[in-house]
């Protein structure tokens, strides 16, 4: 029985052994490999902040279609009488030079007609004047005529050319009113806008009709001032507009304000601020596009250092 109990305990003792003498291989073998592995180089601060670096996003704004510069005039009264002719509508074609509108202006008409008399009366009066002074003058020559008469000849000359200088300046004056009366266009362009109709009493600057040139067009973007440092003239951009899905035209940034203004458009998207301010960026359309006057659409301009 002891021989037995002796015999276990041998056994005991050598797979001890043998457990710790494979512990201790797999931990040689492990540590032979971490050693012979390769080390992995470990990046500068400059490299590692120029691998973490990401290009600039692309600038998104909100804008709307616009004409340019002195492609768009609202035509308004200048003189205050009812509205006899207004013979255009909305989408017509019209010229530099056509008549749009007529303003009657009967008081002004009737004062010109008076003003145009009074001018005949004076001009009567001269010619009088003149051939009577020189009456009186061959008279003085003989001492058939006094002093006197040769100074009221000269007095009277002298006022009838008065009255004449006062008509013709009220003729031209009464003139220049009755052609404010008759509204014409100033530009080639499409009626876009019309505010009165025939008959309708038109007040001193009474909006009548817009004229708009469609064929000068481009995009002003809302560009939020914190964004200014990532847009440059020639930047390429895209525009998008509700109403067109999936479609999308080329545009290039074609003019950078000076100064930073108040939004004028509400942004649609209610995470955009609207108390900042803005750059009204002027973008150019670079493909064809059946976009509005006044319409609102998208922007995404692409940083300064894309590719183009």
């Amino acid at each position: 029985m002891k021989r037995n109990n002796t015999h276990r305990h041998r056994l005991l003792i050598g797979a001890v052994i043998a457990g710790g003498l494979g512990i201790v291989s797999i931990v040689h073998t492990l540590g032979t490999a971490h050693a012979s592995a390769p080390l992995l180089p470990v990046a500068s601060g400059e490299e590692f902040s120029s691998s973490m670096s990401t290009q600039p996003d692309r600038v998104i704004a909100e804008g709307h279609v616009v004409t340019y510069p002195g492609a768009q005039v609202t035509l308004s009264s200048e003189t205050a009488g009812r509205i006899l002719t207004l013979d255009v509508q909305e989408g017509q074609k019209v010229h530099q030079g056509d008549l749009i509108a007529q303003i009657s202006c009967d008081d002004t008409q009737a004062a010109l007609d008076e003003a145009v008399a009074q001018k005949a009366e004076a001009e009567a009066d001269i010619r009088y004047f003149e051939t009577r002074t020189k009456i009186v003058n061959q008279m003085a020559n003989v001492q058939a005529a006094s002093a006197l008469e040769m100074l009221d000849c000269r007095h009277g000359l002298e006022d009838s050319q008065a009255h004449r200088q006062r008509a013709v300046a009220t003729i031209d004056r009464l003139q220049a009113e009755l052609a404010k009366a008759k509204i014409v266009s100033p530009i080639d362009g499409t009626i876009t806008a019309r505010s009165a109709d025939p008959g309708q009493v038109a007040e001193l600057e009474t909006p009548i009709v817009s004229v708009a040139d469609l064929d000068r067009t481009r995009i002003e973007a809302e560009v939020n001032e914190f964004d200014v440092g990532q847009v440059q003239v020639g930047s390429m951009a895209t525009v998008t507009a509700e109403g067109y899905p999936g479609r999308q035209w080329r545009a290039k940034v074609q003019e950078i304000p000076d100064q930073v203004v108040s939004r004028h458009l509400r942004p649609q998207d209610p995470g955009r601020p609207t108390d900042t301010g803005v750059l009204l960026v002027k973008l150019v359309l670079l493909d064809s596009a059946p976009l509005k006057l006044g319409q609102r659409v998208e922007v995404r301009i692409d940083p300064p250092s894309a590719a183009h």
